[in-house]
């Protein structure tokens, strides 16, 4: 496999974006209100994106790509948590994404490796991460790289489209690899 992990660049963001809508229609298509997911367009998440990678590392978050030759076809972005419960110095893998076609080939695999070593690397003790209750695949996944759900639960509601997540969680201290 050819992949390359490399930080991201705000030239990156509509490659990420199409990324970022495609596995979205294809995980919850059907799942969720369509109109919602409908609204979810690559010309709007690239223009987030951009801004967003614009101003990324100033924020204290890091977004690397995985390419195959010159083309994204995955992504993971991480940093400080977000969640409001939580003490300081615990990390937080925001997204994770990959193009339909490239999920089972290892790709998440190791985008997740390389966020959580900047984690630990930042001096992050712990890693958290949100995922919707029921995308089953992404659970089995966060499972297999060694984070655990914590028994914590939240309903949102974002741009209109009410989810429920939980809370997975994982040292970053010793060897959990």
């Amino acid at each position: 496999m050819g992949i390359k992990i490399r930080r991201a660049g705000t030239d990156d963001a509509l490659s990420i974006a199409t990324v970022h809508v495609a596995a979205w229609k294809a995980a919850y298509e059907g799942k969720y209100d369509g109109a919602a997911l409908a609204r979810r367009s690559v010309d709007i998440r690239e223009d987030q994106w951009r801004r967003g990678l614009g101003w990324s590392e100033e924020r204290g978050f890091l977004v690397w790509v995985a390419e195959e030759g010159d083309r994204v076809i995955g992504f993971v972005s991480a940093g400080a948590s977000e969640d409001p419960e939580l003490p300081p110095g615990i990390g937080e893998i925001y997204t994770l994404y990959l193009d339909p076609e490239w999920i089972g080939r290892g790709v998440g695999r190791a985008l997740m490796t390389e966020a959580l070593d900047e984690l630990r690397r930042k001096g992050f003790g712990e890693a958290i991460l949100w995922v919707l209750a029921d995308n089953a695949r992404a659970r089995r996944f966060y499972e297999a790289a060694g984070l655990r759900w914590d028994g914590t639960e939240r309903i949102k509601d974002k741009n209109g489209w009410k989810h429920h997540d939980v809370r997975y969680r994982r040292s970053l201290t010793g060897d959990e690899r």
